[in-house]
């Protein structure tokens, strides 16, 4: 009898911690086993997306919107299978995320025939809408003023896109080797936001190379208002997390910034991505340390942080004009003492 019941104990035990793991999936388990986490769903643009959220679950956390590049989205879930982001899905990554651990991702594709469509053309109001209505549909448990864009190539010009035309939407943006050169007015509105641009020194892929990623950057930083929240990685070449060289077409690969992203930044053995150069936008050089990747650093951003900064300015200024005043007021009395005197 005694047997029997430490058995059942242990059976319940065991239960019991997969019920509370929400049945996580592990990163050793496999990229197909991560995969059986993402659903299907559908608004004005169709989408695969991940929930952290269990039964009953009050927390409210972050959201990630992850946008593909070219040819990648020639059918449903091609945006998942195309790239090594489903990572994020799993039990090591999702704890990464500050406070909560864990977070949202939502995939939504762009019905592409190869390299005939240019991928997310004319889909900003579209886009929108899906993220609204996916938002809209899990409310209870998203938190709206930590909603993160990012993507590559064609994704990085629109995550670029979005992030300037909804700047008091997003949290952060991270655009991957943006094919993209947005105007300086365009910029402009992107003056409150934390980002963290990605880019390949020698990658001439639609001419992405110091005309435009460096030169966006530069430009930005000269009127940032968050400088030190913002990151650029820049990359000699491109590796695989266990050391090898990234091949595309026979040559070395120096546009898919997005594999170390996916990676969150780090090899196998959990040091920095090899040959990356990360800097704020003060210019500083920014040391990576594990796990504090580009997840951990996108969960620290926040519409309220930004709100509490912009007001903490404000009363600072307010403080300012409010000492200056009173100078003025006591220079006009010792002025008026002089005269009757």
């Amino acid at each position: 009898m005694k047997k029997i019941t430490a058995t059942l104990l242990c059976i319940l035990i065991l239960l019991s911690s997969v019920c509370m793991s929400g049945f996580a999936v592990s990163e050793k388990q496999g990229m197909d086993a991560l995969k059986t986490q993402f659903e299907s769903g559908d608004s004005a643009l169709d989408y695969v997306y991940y929930s952290p959220a269990g039964k009953n679950d009050k927390t409210k956390y972050p959201l990630v919107v992850w946008l593909h590049g070219n040819s990648s989205g020639d059918y449903p879930g091609h945006q998942l299978d195309n790239c090594s982001i489903a990572l994020w899905s799993s039990e090591e990554y999702q704890s990464r995320f500050k406070d909560t651990g864990g977070a949202y991702l939502l995939l939504p594709r762009y019905p592409t025939a190869g390299l005939i469509d240019l991928a997310w053309e004319g889909t900003t109001t579209n886009l929108k809408k899906t993220i609204d209505a996916f938002v809209k549909a899990h409310i209870n448990n998203i938190d709206t003023s930590r909603i993160y864009i990012g993507g590559y190539s064609m994704g990085g010009k629109m995550t670029l896109r979005m992030a300037m035309t909804y700047p008091s939407f997003f949290a952060a943006a991270f655009p991957l080797s943006p094919v993209y050169a947005p105007s300086n007015s365009d910029l402009n509105n992107l003056i409150d936001m934390p980002i963290w641009f990605f880019w390949c020194k020698n990658d001439d892929y639609a001419s992405l190379n110091s005309v435009t990623v460096n030169s966006n950057w530069q430009y930005l930083m000269s009127i940032s208002n968050c400088k030190s929240a913002c990151r650029i990685s820049t990359f000699d070449t491109i590796y695989n997390s266990d050391y090898t060289v990234k091949m595309a077409d026979g040559s070395k690969d120096i546009h898919n910034t997005w594999d170390a992203a996916c990676h969150d930044l780090f090899m196998d053995d959990n040091r920095p991505q090899k040959g990356m150069m990360v800097k704020d936008g003060n210019g500083k050089s920014v040391i990576m340390t594990y796990p504090e990747g580009l997840i951990y650093w996108l969960s620290c951003q926040s519409k309220e942080t930004q709100q509490e900064q912009e007001g903490e300015k404000r009363r600072t200024l307010l403080d300012i004009l409010h000492g200056i005043i009173e100078i003025i007021k006591e220079a006009f009395v010792d002025i008026i003492k002089a005269i009757a005197n």
